[in-house]
């Protein structure tokens, strides 16, 4: 991984937090540099990579919200949004907040892995290439290989 480390915080978004991260997937969108979507506060959680040992919304450097199906048995486990500030790009952020999402699914026994990617994302169908994930056919829809593989 290149760069700088960051700090990865597993948090439950409260209405605050999920509004600021809407505000920064609106920002991205209108700049086009990102497709927004929502975020539903209390029902998904994120993981928030920060700069440094600040922990507040100006030391984010980005998130990955995801789902967790605690009802289900084995729990499913969705990434809803990965997204990276642009001046953080290209130093591994990403990909760390990949691999923590990856570890916590692992750690709950999930049996599905999935995330949804356009597929003119080349972004993130090239993270997911350089972390050896054989994407399936169905589109936008991507059930990724690492949770059986590793949650024996």
């Amino acid at each position: 991984m290149a760069g700088n480390p960051s700090v990865v915080v597993d948090k439950i978004l409260n209405s605050a937090w999920a509004d600021h991260l809407f505000s920064v997937m609106k920002t991205a969108e209108r700049e086009g540099q990102f497709s927004a979507h929502s975020i539903y506060p209390g029902r998904t959680r994120a993981l928030l990579a920060f700069s440094g040992q600040g922990r507040d919304p100006a030391d984010l450097v980005g998130f990955l919200t995801y789902i967790l199906g605690e009802d289900d048995i084995p729990p499913a486990f969705m990434v809803n949004v990965l997204y990276v500030l642009p001046e953080h790009r290209r130093k591994g952020v990403a990909e760390q907040l990949m691999r923590s999402a990856i570890a916590m699914a692992v750690n709950v026994r999930s049996s599905d892995f999935s995330l949804h990617v356009k597929q003119d994302n080349s972004p993130m169908r090239g993270l997911l290439k350089k972390m050896n994930q054989n994407l399936n056919a169905q589109p936008f829809r991507y059930n990724l290989a690492v949770v059986p593989k590793y949650a024996a």
